[in-house]
Protein backbone atom coordinates (compact mmCIF):
# COMPACT_ATOMS: atom_id res chain seq x y z
CA UNK A 1 0.00 0.00 0.00
CA UNK A 2 1.07 3.29 -0.93
CA UNK A 3 1.51 6.28 0.68
CA UNK A 4 -0.98 9.69 0.09
CA UNK A 5 0.39 12.42 -0.64
CA UNK A 6 -0.73 15.91 0.30
CA UNK A 7 -1.91 16.65 -3.34
CA UNK A 8 -4.51 13.28 -2.76
CA UNK A 9 -5.81 14.22 0.01
CA UNK A 10 -9.07 15.26 0.86
CA UNK A 11 -11.09 16.78 3.49
CA UNK A 12 -13.80 14.34 4.48
CA UNK A 13 -16.74 15.54 6.20
CA UNK A 14 -17.13 14.98 9.83
CA UNK A 15 -19.68 16.13 13.00
CA UNK A 16 -17.83 17.11 16.15
CA UNK A 17 -18.74 15.43 19.30
CA UNK A 18 -18.13 17.95 22.08
CA UNK A 19 -16.43 16.61 25.54
CA UNK A 20 -18.68 18.13 27.57
CA UNK A 21 -21.32 15.90 26.38
CA UNK A 22 -19.33 13.00 28.66
CA UNK A 23 -17.57 15.18 31.13
CA UNK A 24 -20.29 17.52 32.18
CA UNK A 25 -22.61 15.87 35.07
CA UNK A 26 -25.49 17.77 33.26
CA UNK A 27 -24.95 15.04 30.77
CA UNK A 28 -23.94 12.34 32.82
CA UNK A 29 -27.02 9.86 31.88
CA UNK A 30 -27.73 11.06 28.42
CA UNK A 31 -27.81 8.15 25.75
CA UNK A 32 -25.07 8.07 23.25
CA UNK A 33 -27.54 8.49 20.84
CA UNK A 34 -28.70 12.10 22.21
CA UNK A 35 -24.70 13.39 22.03
CA UNK A 36 -24.37 11.83 18.23
CA UNK A 37 -27.96 14.00 17.00
CA UNK A 38 -27.17 16.74 18.36
CA UNK A 39 -23.53 16.73 16.93
CA UNK A 40 -25.64 16.32 13.73
CA UNK A 41 -27.99 18.77 14.25
CA UNK A 42 -25.50 21.47 15.57
CA UNK A 43 -23.62 20.75 11.87
CA UNK A 44 -26.99 21.72 10.51
CA UNK A 45 -26.89 25.11 11.70
CA UNK A 46 -24.41 26.97 9.26
CA UNK A 47 -26.53 25.58 6.32
CA UNK A 48 -29.43 27.23 7.75
CA UNK A 49 -27.68 30.39 8.55
CA UNK A 50 -26.72 30.17 5.10
CA UNK A 51 -30.39 29.32 3.79
CA UNK A 52 -31.65 32.69 5.71
CA UNK A 53 -33.72 29.95 8.12
CA UNK A 54 -34.64 32.87 11.03
CA UNK A 55 -37.62 33.38 12.69
CA UNK A 56 -38.89 36.90 13.60
CA UNK A 57 -36.70 37.31 16.85
CA UNK A 58 -33.47 36.47 14.42
CA UNK A 59 -33.04 32.87 15.83
CA UNK A 60 -31.84 29.96 13.46
CA UNK A 61 -33.07 27.14 13.01
CA UNK A 62 -33.05 23.58 11.80
CA UNK A 63 -35.50 21.31 9.90
CA UNK A 64 -34.48 17.55 11.25
CA UNK A 65 -37.94 14.88 10.99
CA UNK A 66 -38.37 11.90 12.92
CA UNK A 67 -37.49 10.12 10.04
CA UNK A 68 -34.55 11.92 8.90
CA UNK A 69 -33.41 11.24 12.90
CA UNK A 70 -34.00 7.81 12.44
CA UNK A 71 -32.11 7.77 8.82
CA UNK A 72 -29.22 9.47 10.94
CA UNK A 73 -29.05 6.91 14.38
CA UNK A 74 -30.66 4.22 12.39
CA UNK A 75 -32.96 3.29 14.67
CA UNK A 76 -36.87 2.75 14.64
CA UNK A 77 -39.16 5.99 14.79
CA UNK A 78 -40.09 5.07 18.76
CA UNK A 79 -35.94 5.40 19.58
CA UNK A 80 -36.01 8.49 17.13
CA UNK A 81 -38.36 10.38 19.57
CA UNK A 82 -37.47 9.37 22.26
CA UNK A 83 -34.08 10.65 21.86
CA UNK A 84 -35.37 14.26 20.33
CA UNK A 85 -37.46 14.09 23.97
CA UNK A 86 -34.05 14.11 25.44
CA UNK A 87 -32.16 16.16 23.99
CA UNK A 88 -35.09 18.64 24.64
CA UNK A 89 -35.43 17.62 28.37
CA UNK A 90 -31.52 18.23 28.79
CA UNK A 91 -31.73 21.95 27.15
CA UNK A 92 -29.79 20.93 23.89
CA UNK A 93 -32.58 21.98 21.89
CA UNK A 94 -36.38 23.73 21.43
CA UNK A 95 -38.73 22.21 19.22
CA UNK A 96 -41.77 24.35 17.81
CA UNK A 97 -44.71 22.72 16.34
CA UNK A 98 -45.76 24.54 13.23
CA UNK A 99 -48.49 22.62 12.33
CA UNK A 100 -50.17 19.33 10.46
CA UNK A 101 -47.89 18.30 7.82
CA UNK A 102 -45.02 20.42 8.68
CA UNK A 103 -42.25 19.50 10.12
CA UNK A 104 -40.60 21.09 13.89
CA UNK A 105 -38.86 23.88 13.81
CA UNK A 106 -35.32 22.87 15.89
CA UNK A 107 -33.58 25.63 17.43
CA UNK A 108 -30.06 23.77 18.59
CA UNK A 109 -28.81 25.52 21.83
CA UNK A 110 -25.14 25.57 22.46
CA UNK A 111 -23.39 24.06 25.21
CA UNK A 112 -23.01 26.03 28.12
CA UNK A 113 -19.16 25.60 30.07
CA UNK A 114 -19.18 24.35 33.40
CA UNK A 115 -18.04 26.40 35.94
CA UNK A 116 -15.21 24.35 36.94
CA UNK A 117 -15.11 23.69 40.87
CA UNK A 118 -12.22 22.12 43.29
CA UNK A 119 -13.57 18.20 44.43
Amino acid sequence: MGEINKHEKTELPYYRLYTLLFDDVRYSLMHLESAVLYSMLLSRVSLSEKNGWQDETQRIFIYCTVDEACHFLRCGRDKAMKTLREMENLGLIIRRKQGRGKPDKIYVLPLQEVEKTDL
